[in-house]
């Protein structure tokens, strides 16, 4: 039987390839995890005061509301942002989101699989990111309402549902879009049809 002698230029280039490979990797896990929490305040979400240590999520960062936050927290966007996923954990009181901007999420979706409390979408527009596969993930007992005055969904995204919390339909195939369908952000979404 022949051994075979690998060469130690192979050798040195499938070491290499290894190495980039795992730190590649690393890369991608440590990013995804980056999470900023919110500040105990009601400051305008693009504000670096908002935020704890003073720095705002971006598109490769979780935006999350932990016990931080020791009451109901009614914020507005601010400006257009653009985040790698929302996280609910155990703030003192429901979350809501307002204001007359943009919210965009990307793959990290919405997560309420550990909320303590309720999350309420009211900006002018909510946008899933292309290619992307989304999870609204809510806990059994949580309810996410989503009433954004525009809903797009990005070229060859998916949303994906789950948890076995409530997420309310804001509109019916028969009803007119929700800009109009429905009264003012404190009002409940209209029935759906079945």
């Amino acid at each position: 039987m022949r051994k075979r002698i690998w060469r130690s230029s192979m050798r040195k280039n499938v070491s290499k390839l290894f190495f980039t490979a795992v730190c590649v990797c690393v890369g991608f896990a440590a990013q995804a995890q980056t999470v900023r929490v919110k500040a105990n305040n009601t400051d305008n979400l693009n504000l670096s005061s908002s935020w704890s240590g003073g720095t705002i999520p971006t598109y490769l960062q979780v935006a999350a509301w932990d016990n931080t936050v020791t009451g109901a927290n009614s914020v507005q966007l601010g400006a257009d942002l653009s985040y790698l996923g929302i996280r609910i954990l155990n703030p003192g009181g429901d979350v809501t989101l307002g204001g007359a901007n943009t919210l965009r999420t990307d793959m990290f979706g919405i997560d309420m699989s550990a909320a303590t409390a309720d999350l309420t979408l009211n900006n002018a527009g909510l946008t899933l990111k292309d290619y992307a596969s989304t999870a609204w993930n809510v806990a059994s007992g949580r309810t996410l309402t989503v009433n954004p005055g525009a809903f797009t969904r990005g070229d060859r995204s998916a949303l994906r549902l789950p948890g076995a919390g409530t997420l309310p339909a804001p509109q019916s195939p028969t009803t007119p879009p929700a800009s109009s369908a429905r009264g003012p952000p404190s009002a409940p979404p209209p029935p759906c049809d079945t």
